[in-house]
Order: structure tokens, then C-alpha cells, then sequence
């Protein structure tokens, strides 16, 4: 193989890798941005009508996907204190 075809795979290879970073990336930006929504709308948040409480609980199983955030409310059912727990 010639130094001009290794180049061209090398090159190759990090355009692939840097278009699945910035793929996995964008997914993860989208997610916080619904979430920092949902989080910024006080009655959602407070609402105790069941269909609230359900999207709610939705909502905090959404931010436990996203990695390393599981480990800020832990590893349980998603119903503590952060998921709208204390009905």
C-alpha cells in the first residue's frame, strides 16, 4: 500500500468516526433541550393530575438515559423524590 492510499483510508476512517460522534451528540442535545423545557415549566412540574404525574415520570426515565445522569437520582424505579414521588 502507498503512502497516498494509507493517507486517504486514515482520512477516511476519522471522517467516520467524528460523523458518528457529532450524531451522537446531536441525539443527546435534543433530549436535554426537551428536558430543560419540560423541567423549566412550573405546573407540569407540580401538577398532580394523573396524566401529568405519568409524562412526568416519562420524563425522568428520558434523563436517566442519558449517560452518567442516572448516577445524580440513582438506580431504582424512577418514582423517588425526583421522578414525582411523594404523591
Amino acid at each position: 500500500m502507498d503512502k497516498t492510499t494509507q493517507t486517504q483510508m486514515w482520512q477516511n476512517l476519522r471522517d467516520d468516526a467524528a460523523f458518528n460522534f457529532q450524531a451522537g451528540q446531536s441525539t443527546i442535545d435534543r433530549k436535554v433541550q426537551i428536558l430543560n423545557s419540560a423541567l423549566s415549566n412550573a405546573e407540569f412540574m407540580t401538577s398532580k393530575n394523573s396524566d401529568a404525574v405519568n409524562k412526568r415520570n416519562r420524563l425522568f426515565q428520558l434523563l436517566g438515559d442519558i449517560e452518567g445522569v442516572s448516577d445524580v437520582f440513582g438506580s431504582g424505579s424512577g418514582t423517588g423524590t425526583a421522578g414525582g414521588g411523594g404523591r
